[in-house]
């Protein structure tokens, strides 16, 4: 391998220019600078300095120092510069003290960086790169070897051991990825959830007499009351309260440890708290609910912030060998392809390894399905007929779910629309008293009276059915019938 010194008689090295950041983006690095002294802001003092995104990702840093100090931040730091790569190079301007770790160093250390004025014509400054004396390219030799030596980030596929997929409900959920549900409103998909709850923490079977595990769920709702809701559908499933856990508020603390305030449980802000308390109650099943309200003001039609937040949790749920269900309202379209449907981005879908939905049955409006419509890890099972009861009148009348059996269905009839039950016209009702009545003879003035329909409106009608042969009009009484068949 060639000797990493370059020659110091040869013309500098020169790498690609790095942005400057422009004033606002000044302003978001000042504002972390004193943030890691322990500089607490409040969010009109954030927003007044810094605009737009930058703003809230500044608030959001501010919350992970004040969880986890450095770590947690620089953590944090990290999972932005996912988001916006440039803020890789901006590290020294947060922390002039720190050295970057190697891999992301886009300067080598014996280098040193110059910012150039903007020529004319020019969009900004830029940064030239330019070798130091050489008395620091010893010591820039050495670094860059220690680079080449150290331990890969890639993985070598022969290291890897091989695994079988677990199941909490084979083959629609499994063990360590994660389940979309999407549906409307009002069709158990909130109960659905509480009886999957009620199960694990049971080790019950599950719907279908699949055999079920024993298990601590946990539960994020940001919509629904603890006490009067939550654990009363959860007794009524039969739950083991022991092992349900929620995390559905945050409390908020002052300066002096107090709780202040509590507020909802935010994807996006609360990702590290999430970690904590899934290592410390080990639920084989976390559920989410729903994802709108969890998602913290994110933009869940774009598809960088929806990875960007479920990223990390589905590497969660794998690490975890844990379960994680997320439920979705549908959204406006009219699109026939059920993945098309759910709310938000197609992210969501497409980053879930399996995908239910809730609809009502186009063929049967007193009842449900749940039907199976993505499955990258299995196949693909018929959907389940269930119905939203409530014991009206008895001690209580708590809703739940009464499930059916399996039908089969297509996709596209998922969404077909009932048919209409339309009314008989005019002529299919004198068709069919006549049918009904023959061989008898019935005039127009009966047949209107029969029928209580105006006497012109039989005598058109009556004139297209002789038309068409379909009635018989007697050749003395004029009157009208049908010739009995057999």
């Amino acid at each position: 391998m060639p000797d990493p010194v370059p020659n110091p008689n040869s013309e500098a090295r020169r790498a690609a220019p790095i942005r400057v950041p422009n004033h606002n983006e000044q302003a978001f690095l000042a504002v972390l600078h004193e943030v890691i002294k322990d500089i607490i802001f409040l969010p009109h003092e954030v927003s007044a300095r810094v605009e737009g995104e930058l703003s809230e990702a500044a608030l959001q840093l501010q919350r992970y120092y004040q969880q986890g100090g450095s770590a947690r931040f620089w953590a944090g730091y990290n999972i932005y510069c996912m988001k916006y790569p440039y803020l890789e190079d901006w590290r020294r301007m947060v922390d002039p003290s720190i050295v970057p770790p190697v891999a992301l160093m886009s300067t080598p250390a014996y280098a040193e960086t110059t910012v150039m004025p903007p020529t004319s014509g020019s969009e900004g400054a830029a940064v030239e790169v330019k070798i130091k004396d050489e008395d620091d390219l010893k010591e820039g030799a050495e670094q860059e070897r220690a680079i080449e030596s150290a331990p890969p980030v890639s993985v070598c596929l022969d290291d890897v051991e091989e695994s079988n997929i677990d199941w909490l409900w084979k083959p629609r959920i499994a063990l360590g990825k994660v389940t979309v549900i999407d549906g409307d409103p009002g069709l158990g998909k909130s109960l659905i959830a509480i009886l999957l709850m009620a199960l694990v923490t049971t080790g019950r079977a599950m719907p279908d007499e699949t055999p079920g595990i024993l298990g601590n769920a946990m539960y994020i709702n940001a919509e629904d009351g603890l006490s009067d809701t939550i654990k009363p559908r959860l007794r009524r499933a039969g739950a083991d309260f022991k092992r349900v856990f929620s995390l559905g508020m945050v409390p908020v603390k002052d300066k002096d440890g107090s709780v202040a305030y509590e507020r909802t449980f935010l994807l996006a802000e609360d990702r590290f708290l999430l970690e904590d308390e899934v290592k410390r109650r080990q639920p084989k099943l976390l559920v989410l609910d729903p994802y709108s309200a969890i998602m913290g003001g994110r933009d869940t039609n774009k598809d960088s912030d929806v990875r960007m937040i479920l990223g990390p949790l589905s590497k969660l749920a794998e690490e975890q060998n844990m379960a994680v269900i997320i439920i979705r309202h549908l959204n406006k379209s009219s699109e026939a392809c059920a993945l098309y449907r759910g709310s938000g981005s197609m992210s969501a879908i497409a980053m879930a390894r399996s995908g239910l939905l809730v609809v009502r049955d186009p063929r049967d409006e007193s009842r449900c399905l749940l039907a199976h419509i993505k499955n990258n890890i299995g196949e693909k099972v018929d959907a389940m007929e269930y119905r939203v009861r409530s014991d009206k009148g008895s001690d209580d009348e708590q809703p739940y779910i009464e499930w059916g059996k399996t039908v089969e269905i297509s996709e596209r009839d998922l969404f077909a629309t009932p048919p209409a039950d339309k009314n008989p016209t005019a002529a299919e009702e004198i068709l069919q008293l006549l049918t009904e009545c023959a061989p008898r003879e019935m005039s127009c003035p009966t047949i209107a009276e029969e029928l209580d329909l105006k006497q012109n409106t039989v005598r058109v009608k009556v004139r297209d059915l002789l038309k068409k042969r379909k009635i018989k009009q007697h050749d003395e009484t004029r009157d009208y019938y049908v010739e009995k068949k057999g």
